[in-house]
C-alpha cells in the first residue's frame, strides 16, 4: 500500500489511492476474537492486510455478520522476515526504479501544466481582494493588518 495505506473507518469517497473495501475496522461495542478487551481497533502494529475479491452484496453479508458476532476476521500470526523482505525489494528494483522514474516524470508534467495555467498556487477570493483593499477605505479605529 506504500508508506501511507489508510483504512478508512466508514464509507467515503476517500482521499488516496482507493485500493478496497473491507469490513469493520472500529468496533467500541463487542469484544471477540478480533476486537480485545480494551483495544477496539482491528488493526495492530505490523499488520498485513490481504485483499480478496467479493462481490457487494457478499460484501455488504459479511459487514452485517462481522458487527454481529457471526464471522471472524482470518487473522494469521507470521513473523515479518527483513532479510527476506530486502532481498525481495533488491529482486524487482529494476522494475522499481523504472516505475519510480516513470512517476516522477509524469508528476513534473502534471506540476509544469498546472503553472501554465496558472493553477500552481491557490489563491482565495478573501486573499485576493484583502490585497487589493486601500487602507483609506478602512472604518475610522481600525488597523490594515
Amino acid at each position: 500500500g506504500g508508506a501511507y495505506m489508510c483504512v478508512y473507518g466508514m464509507e467515503g469517497p476517500g482521499g488516496y489511492q482507493f485500493v478496497g473495501h473491507t469490513i469493520q475496522m472500529w468496533n467500541l461495542n463487542r469484544q471477540n476474537a478480533s476486537f480485545q478487551p480494551g483495544k477496539p481497533w482491528l488493526l495492530r502494529f505490523f499488520d498485513q492486510i490481504q485483499f480478496y475479491p467479493v462481490e457487494a452484496e457478499e460484501l455488504l453479508q459479511l459487514r452485517e455478520d462481522f458487527s454481529r458476532g457471526r464471522f471472524e476476521a482470518d487473522i494469521t500470526e507470521t513473523t515479518f522476515d527483513l532479510n527476506e523482505y530486502l532481498q525481495f525489494l533488491d529482486s524487482i528494483s529494476e522494475s522499481t526504479d523504472t516505475f519510480r522514474k516513470q512517476q516522477q516524470t509524469a508528476f513534473h508534467a502534471e506540476r509544469e501544466s498546472w503553472r501554465e495555467l496558472g493553477l500552481s498556487e491557490y489563491i482565495s477570493e478573501h486573499e485576493s481582494s484583502a490585497k487589493n483593499a486601500p487602507e483609506d477605505e478602512l472604518p475610522p479605529g481600525t488597523t490594515a493588518v
